[in-house]
């Protein structure tokens, strides 16, 4: 048995996931600015998070909208939780692996199908 240590995965945003927190983030400066940056810096973390195992998360029922494996990471708390839409790219040949994040949407949103991924 070796001890290798876990891949790391590079993270990815989306055109559509960008636009989804920066949509967010101008709601929050709205009701305070120390409040929107806080919430910038906790998501950054939490996305990070997915660099070690992402796989960890559970397949989001909405997969189907994107037509392929789509697993998703809640990310805050009550009234403030959000749902991160992601794909995991580590088939052979793909280097370096990756996460892609697709969306970033308040858990009380419904999901389109819209997205910027073919």
């Amino acid at each position: 048995m070796t001890d290798e240590p876990a891949p790391r995965y590079a993270i990815e945003l989306s055109g559509s996931a960008e636009a989804d927190i920066d949509s967010h983030i101008f709601y929050l400066l709205g009701i305070s600015p120390d409040l929107a940056g806080t919430w910038e810096q906790d998501l950054r973390r939490t996305l990070d998070s997915l660099e070690v195992f992402p796989r960890r998360c559970p397949a989001a029922p909405e997969g189907s909208v994107f037509g392929r494996d789509v697993r998703q990471l809640l990310f805050g708390r009550g009234k403030n939780m959000c749902r991160v839409f992601f794909v995991v790219r580590d088939e052979p040949g793909e280097h370096p692996p990756a996460v892609r994040i697709l969306r970033v949407i308040h858990a009380s949103r419904r999901l389109s199908d819209q997205s910027d991924e073919p």
